[in-house]
């Protein structure tokens, strides 16, 4: 199935092993792979000059430390090609320390067909994650990529830019074979619970969340908005005390920013528990609680 056409883009980030050199060596193989090398600036610079790149018609992003089946393009592109798919997504496998294991995502524990759904519907469920807002399990038109890039300089940046990138597609299809297998046991990602407990990690978050916020106000999906506000409170919340004991803190720009958002919603009305509603009336009114609660909260992780 594989033809000239096909081109792979090897990016390495700064990396500060033999992947460079690897990434050569396939270079060097296969007329159709592509490596550019840059210093190291993160996930959504890499993949910004990779979409720069892209000459095809369609993408598919593959993390460094993932892989995919043999036959994902084989299994994907003909059915772009028949039914003029804008987005297609498929399922995915997880590597955990107890071997490979399906993903159940959302829908499928609501017994939702998403090939039943019409554009709006599909749109709203990418707003309420119930669409998983990965890059990764899905094959893309290029075309719908014109004018969007990656949010530089934070994480979580698929979180970000799934609504958008919906808000480009008319026509978005799923099929049940998983073709891609996810790493969940390294350490380093992302999303490791390592890395969650700093508040810069939950600030890329915060900010992803009011993304779906403002795309939800701008459709008019009135339970997407709510869904998508209520996050970012919680969020906000979290990293007004983890920031005290974060291996990496947010700036003083971005804290007033996390400020500004919880006084402007101070009235909006939260099923918080107790302990929440302590915390969200601390962040407003006396932030030493708020550096109690965050030191007994390190202090536990760091036993």
């Amino acid at each position: 199935f594989l033809s000239l056409e096909n081109i792979i883009l090897l990016i390495d980030d700064g990396s500060t092993d033999n992947s460079g050199r690897i990434c050569d060596m396939y270079n060097r193989k296969d007329s159709r792979i592509y490596t550019y090398h840059q210093p190291n600036m993160g996930q959504s610079v890499a993949r910004n000059k990779a979409l720069m790149k892209a000459q095809g018609k369609y993408i598919v992003f593959i993390d460094a430390d993932d892989y995919v089946a043999n036959t994902l393009l084989e299994k994907t592109i003909p059915k772009m090609e028949k039914d003029d798919i804008d987005i297609l997504i498929f399922q995915h496998n997880e590597i955990t320390i107890n071997g490979i294991v399906p993903f159940i995502n959302e829908c499928e524990k609501k017994n939702i067909d998403i090939n039943n759904l019409t554009i709006k519907e599909i749109r709203k469920l990418i707003l309420m994650d119930e669409i998983s807002n990965l890059m990764w399990n899905k094959i893309y038109k290029k075309s719908i990529w014109e004018n969007l890039q990656f949010p530089v300089g934070y994480y979580y940046e698929d979180l970000y830019i799934c609504p958008e990138l919906f808000l480009h597609a008319e026509n978005v299809k799923h099929i049940s074979k998983a073709l891609y297998y996810n790493n969940r046991i390294n350490p380093q990602s992302t999303t490791s619970s390592i890395n969650d407990e700093n508040s810069f990690n939950r600030y890329s978050k915060f900010r992803a969340y009011r993304q779906h916020e403002e795309i939800a106000k701008q459709l008019h999906v009135t339970d997407a908005e709510k869904w998508a506000k209520e996050k970012s409170i919680h969020e906000a919340i979290k990293i007004m005390y983890k920031n005290f004991y974060s291996a990496k803190k947010i700036t003083r720009e971005e804290f007033d920013d996390v400020i500004s958002y919880l006084y402007k919603n101070k009235g909006y009305s939260l099923d918080l528990g107790l302990k929440d509603r302590i915390l969200r009336w601390s962040a407003l009114n006396c932030i030493n609680i708020l550096q109690v609660y965050g030191y007994i909260g390190h202090q536990i992780k760091n036993r």
